[in-house]
Formats: C-alpha cells, structure tokens, sequence
C-alpha cells in the first residue's frame, strides 16, 4: 500500500509542477519606455468592466487592427497570440497570431473547413520579420478581410469575416489567447483599433504617421483605441484616443478562461514529441494500475475483476482530479487526451497484476 501511495504522490507532483498558479506576468517595459516586451508567459487586456462598451463597438461586423510589432524569433510547431477578442459567454475568440515566420488570423466557428478543427483560419506567408519591426494591418467587414504590410495590400480574402457566428466581444487581449497556452515572444510598438474597415489610402497615411511619430494628430472616423505602449512605470497602457478602454498590465498570471479537460487533437500531431506525451500518460499509470490492483487481490475478498474495475476507477479519478487541477495553472493543460491515456495505463497495469499468479502476487 506504500508503493501505491508513494505513486500517487509521483503522480500529483508530476502533473502540477511547477505548483504556481499565479506566476508572474512576463511583460515589460522596452528601455526607453517605446514599447512592450512580451515574453512568452505574459498578457494585457482590457477592463472586466468595460465588456458592455467592447460589446457594443463591433455590432456591425467590421473592425480594421493595425500592429506595429517586432517577434524576437519563431518557436517550431507553435503558434502564438499577438492580439485576441474574447467573449466569456460563449467562450468564443478570434485572434491574430504568429506561427514561425508567418501571420495568422484564426477564428472559432461552429463550420469549421476542416475535420476535426473547431476553428477557421486565414494568413499571409512570411508576414512577419523577425529580424525588423512589421506593420501590419486588418481590415474586415461583410464584404471580406483585407491584409496590410507597411501600409500596402499583399492579401485579399472575399467573403471572409474575423467574426465567429453570432458572436460579440467582451474584451481585448495583447501578447496571448485568451486561454494563456499560446503565449507571444517580441516586443510591441503599438496598437490601433477601428470599428469600420479603413479605406486603402486611411491605411497607408496611419501607418505612415504611426512611423514618423505624428499618428496621434490623425483624425479617422471610427477611432475606437491607440495604443502607444509608453507608460513603463504605470501597470495600465492608456488609449490615447478615448478616456476608456485603457489595457490592464496585472503583475500576475492570469488568464480569462479556463479549458478543462480539452478535446482539441493539435497536441497529438507534432510527430515525435507528441508520442513520446502519449508514452508518458501511459507508462505513468501502469505502476498504479498495477499496484493497486494486486494490493486489492491479496488484500480484500474481491474477485479480480472487480478488483480490476476498482483499479480503473481509482486510476481514472485520480487522472480526473490533475487535469481539473491542472486547468488552474498556466503552465500545464487540461486534455482530454490526457485523462483517456492515463486510464489506460491504468487498465494496463491492472491486467498485468491479474496475469501474475496469486503467489508472485503475495510475495511483491
């Protein structure tokens, strides 16, 4: 019985490492004060109490983002948030990200084009230079999404809205999703929001003006936010365009939403790496299962299939319990996946005690 507790233990201190549910927010102030860096464990957002306001700017379906952003490398397989609208209600978002070297435009959608994906995605190959700042701009409205680099059209998508299904936005999110699992490396020079779609000559003189350091005396209709990212010893960054809707720099680690037990199947398509996770989830329950299952035997009148049933069960609410824990910390992710494997390893073990004779059994 020592064993299996000891295991039990390994189990809990494996999958809640490295215990720290509120880490520090990783964003800091550029020197000199132009600028955010973002790295990697980090957000700001917008105020819980300005979702009735975010809600009501987007009514029409159209928003135009300009980015003024600088990623400090790309990491392989990975794809981070740059900037994300989330809506607790429905837990749906759409978000601008990176992925290596390209940008992305990634939407949660009920009609996915794709099997087994609950998103729909959009990009611009090579859109972004990890070794300079890149300005880009997004224009969407009914009528499609447009990208910008530098002020200039390098991509057209008809028919295309940012927008998930019926669906408005409650807050604004920079450097992350709003699950805090794809977070962004580079250094953030500033942020434009628009509730319409800027015409093809608005875009060009923003971005120019935001580059010359005059963008603030531009006047465009639909302004909804500008933000200039200059406040270094201020935990908020001020909207230089309005009185509200200023973004929030929490000294923690928070993020809005919380996945328990996710269904999603990208983790288990990095080849290699994600076998060995598998491997892992199993092997990690086989002991137990095992264990278990041959104190129950030697130890309780129980015939060995129900002493097996037990085991599973065990195996499976103790896997339970670390994902829901694990849905609280930052660091790790709560899979569905997970829990499926860890029971397995679980039955495996257990059948494994049911194959060795009742007198091996004793003697363990």
């Amino acid at each position: 019985m020592v064993a299996t507790l000891l295991f039990v233990v390994l189990i809990l201190f494996a999958g809640l490492w490295p215990f720290d549910p509120w880490p520090e927010n990783r964003v800091m102030p550029l020197d000199g004060g132009k600028g955010l860096h973002f790295a990697g464990e980090g957000l700001v957002l917008s105020e819980g109490r300005e979702a009735e306001t975010i809600r009501s700017l987007f009514q029409d379906r159209a928003i135009t983002m300009e980015l003024w952003v600088k990623p400090t490398g790309d990491v392989p397989g990975a794809v981070s948030g740059i900037l994300a609208f989330y809506d607790s209600r429905n837990g749906k978002s759409f978000f601008v990200g990176q992925w290596r070297s390209h940008l992305l435009v990634r939407t949660q959608t009920s009609h996915p084009a794709r099997a087994n994906r609950n998103y729909r995605e959009i990009g611009l190959r090579d859109g972004l230079n990890t070794e300079d700042t890149s300005f880009i701009t997004i224009t969407s409205d009914m009528a499609g999404t447009r990208i910008y680099g530098e002020g200039v059209l390098v991509r057209a998508y008809s028919n295309y809205n940012v927008f998930p299904e019926s669906a408005t936005f409650e807050q604004v999110l920079v450097g992350n999703t709003p699950a805090g699992k794809q977070g962004w490396t580079g250094d953030f020079f500033g942020l434009g929001l628009y509730r319409r779609s800027l015409t093809s000559e608005e875009v060009l003189e923003s971005c120019t003006r935001w580059k010359d350091g005059t963008r603030s005396s531009l006047s465009l209709p639909g302004t909804v936010a500008m933000y200039c990212f200059q406040e270094p010893a201020r935990r908020f960054v001020r909207n230089c365009a309005a009185e509200n809707l200023h973004l929030l720099i929490p000294e923690r680690f928070v993020p809005p939403r919380k996945i328990m037990l996710s269904r999603s199947r990208e983790h288990l398509m990095h080849g290699w790496s994600s076998l060995q996770d598998v491997l892992i989830n199993i092997a990690g329950f086989v002991p137990l299962g095992f264990l278990l299952c041959a104190f129950l035997r030697t130890n309780y009148t129980w015939n060995s299939i129900s002493a097996c049933l037990i085991t599973v069960a065990a195996a499976a609410f103790l896997s339970l319990s670390v994902e829901f824990l694990q849905a609280w910390f930052p660091s790790r992710d709560s899979s569905l996946a997970d829990l499926a494997f860890n029971t397995l390893g679980g039955v495996l073990g257990g059948v494994a005690a049911l194959l060795l004779p009742g007198r091996k059994i004793t003697s363990l």
